[in-house]
Order: structure tokens, then C-alpha cells, then sequence
């Protein structure tokens, strides 16, 4: 016969189990609790932002290179590490941005597609960048059905420059072979003969631009037709580079040369922390100002009076859902984003 269990440890038991079920009562509600606090930090709340990011230009020399070394240091005194990465320009930039492999990127207006522009937001427009066609002195050519038959360097596979350049050319009815060795390398090859024409996209400061401008045996071409080309390339603006502006003693240029420019954006990966987005956003602002209307070129003043303002809309219908800074001067048509 089994003895019967003491009294003691029945009353032990049962204060055990009320003080389990007291836990449970209090415990379960408070580790819910908790476990909603984990998931709303999850879900909602950003981790810090990285200090460091790596940020694609262009070709040594360019403007994208030389703004890029400028970002590096304004950076740095956030405590941003900044690597830049030399490419040949905006059509390797916009594929770099979507492998994810940098983290911001210069690139030219109307070269992103519909698919690239999905994964990517543009900071703003920054300056316009316009396309310069130089060619031989005595080279008659006025419109760019004249240049049938002559021997164009487009610039290289990747570059924005090849991107607008081809596709002018073939409104035109002009096709290849056309030469894409790196600009500096065209540029030489055109002042040595060995060229008709060379397509770059540069600043009118930019050292290349300077030295063919200098050299008496080639000219820059007028684009006669640019205001049709602004209505049906929504990402080009019509901009003036006056006489005389680059040299006044030996009037340079010898008159008014009318250029098609896109306008250089700043685009980010979609996934870039929030906080490192507005400080890119603030150095923008900080470097570029009021964006393209400095000297020497200005906006065409053929069909409105231009303005230079600031807007935090988005630069275009074809531009990012989220609006940024952005910095436009306007000849009557609006150039659009990265798109």
C-alpha cells in the first residue's frame, strides 16, 4: 500500500502552479510585447547609415571626375568615405547602379530606359552638359545630313556621348561605321587629319573643349535645327555659347553657337539609406547652386525669356516618384531626368 503524499508538498505543488500560471498571465502579454517592439524596429525602423559608399564618374579629365573628387571632400567632413570609380561614362554608370555594385552615379539625361528607372531614383538635375560637334575649319557642313560620307568619332561604348550622338545620327539618316575610341583619342586623331568630325559631350570649360576651340584648324558646329531637336528629345535643352565668350581678344568663338545639351543628374540606388540620400541631396545643392545657367553658356532666349529656379518637383514625368532639389534653367522646353 503506497503512502499517502504530506499535506506540505500537495500545498507546495498547488503554490507552484498558481505562481506559473501568475507568470503566464503577466509574462505571456509582456513577451508579446516585446516581440511587437522587435518587429516594429525591423520593419520600421533604418539602421544606421553606412560610412562609407562608392560613387561612379566618368573618363579621367571629365567633368563627372572633377565633380566627383569635389563630393569626396565635402563628404569627408560628414565622416563619409567616399571611393570614386573611373568608367567611361553614364551607360556603364546606370549598369553599375543596377548590379548594385556603387551606390550613386553621375549620368547623363536620356540615356536611362524604362526598365533601368525602375530600381534607381534621380537626386536632381545638376548643369547641362551640352553636345559639341567639331569639325575641320573649311568644312562647309550646316545641318548633320551634310556630314554623309565624312569620318565621325562617336565617343566609346558606355559613354553618354555615343548614346545621344547615335541617336541624332540616325534621325539623320547617317550610319556607321562611325570610329568610338575614347574622346582624347579622337580629338587627337581629328586635329592630326585623320578625323572629319568628333561628337563630345563636355562642359564649355572642359580642357578638351578649350584646346579644339584654340586650335584655328578646327570649328564647332551650329546646330541650326536645335529647337527642333529640344521638341522631340524632351531631355535636350537649346543653350548658346555667345561670341567672343571664350577669348575676346581673338573673338572665340567667331559667332553664336547654338548646342543641344542634355542635363548631368545624379542617381542613387533605390535601396540607399535615407539619411545618405538628403546629405547627397544637401552637397548638391552646396556644389552645383542654381545648376546651369553660370557662364560661359546660356539658355536659348528664341521662344520665352529664361529663368533659373530652384523646385522640389520631380524634374520630369519620365523622372523618379520621390521629388529632389533640382536646379533648371529653362528655354521654353523642360529637360527631363535620367530618362
Amino acid at each position: 500500500m503506497s503512502n499517502p503524499i504530506p499535506a506540505s508538498a500537495v500545498s507546495r505543488g498547488s503554490s507552484v502552479s498558481r505562481g506559473l500560471a501568475d507568470f503566464l498571465k503577466l509574462g505571456t502579454p509582456l513577451l508579446a510585447l516585446v516581440m511587437l517592439g522587435f518587429f516594429v524596429a525591423y520593419r520600421f525602423v533604418d539602421p544606421a547609415p553606412p560610412d562609407r559608399i562608392v560613387m561612379a564618374t566618368g573618363q579621367p579629365g571629365g567633368a563627372y571626375a572633377v565633380f566627383g573628387e569635389v563630393y569626396r571632400a565635402r563628404l569627408a567632413e560628414f565622416d563619409i568615405e567616399v571611393e570614386l570609380r573611373e568608367t567611361a561614362g553614364s551607360a556603364e554608370n546606370l549598369d553599375l547602379l543596377a548590379a548594385e555594385e556603387v551606390d550613386v552615379a553621375f549620368v547623363q539625361g536620356g540615356v536611362a530606359g524604362a526598365e533601368a528607372r525602375k530600381h534607381l531614383e534621380s537626386l536632381g538635375s545638376l548643369f547641362y552638359e551640352p553636345l559639341w560637334i567639331f569639325l575641320r575649319a573649311d568644312d562647309p557642313a550646316e545641318r548633320l545630313t551634310d556630314l554623309s560620307g565624312r569620318r565621325l568619332g562617336i565617343g566609346p561604348e558606355g559613354s553618354g556621348t555615343i548614346e545621344v550622338a547615335t541617336r541624332l545620327l540616325e534621325r539623320n539618316g547617317l550610319e556607321g561605321p562611325f570610329d568610338r575610341a575614347p574622346i582624347a583619342e579622337s580629338v587627337d586623331a581629328l586635329l592630326a587629319g585623320q578625323l572629319d568630325a568628333v561628337f563630345l559631350i563636355a562642359g564649355a570649360d572642359s580642357p578638351l573643349v578649350a584646346r579644339l576651340l584654340r586650335s584655328g584648324v578646327v570649328r564647332p558646329f551650329s546646330f541650326r535645327r536645335a529647337e527642333a531637336y529640344t521638341r522631340t528629345d524632351r531631355f535636350l535643352a537649346h543653350v548658346v555659347l555667345p561670341e567672343g565668350m571664350i577669348d575676346y581678344a581673338r573673338n572665340l568663338p567667331a559667332a553664336d553657337v547654338d548646342l543641344v545639351a542634355p542635363t548631368a543628374n545624379l542617381a542613387v540606388r533605390e535601396s540607399l539609406h535615407p539619411a545618405l540620400v538628403d546629405l547627397l541631396v544637401q552637397t548638391a545643392a552646396a556644389v552645383h547652386g542654381q545648376g546651369g545657367c553660370s557662364k560661359p553658356l546660356v539658355p536659348s532666349r528664341r521662344r520665352s525669356r529664361s529663368t533659373c529656379r530652384s523646385t522640389s518637383k520631380p524634374i520630369a514625368s519620365t523622372s523618379m516618384d520621390r521629388p529632389f532639389f533640382s536646379a533648371i534653367c529653362r528655354s521654353g522646353s523642360r529637360p527631363s531626368s535620367i530618362g
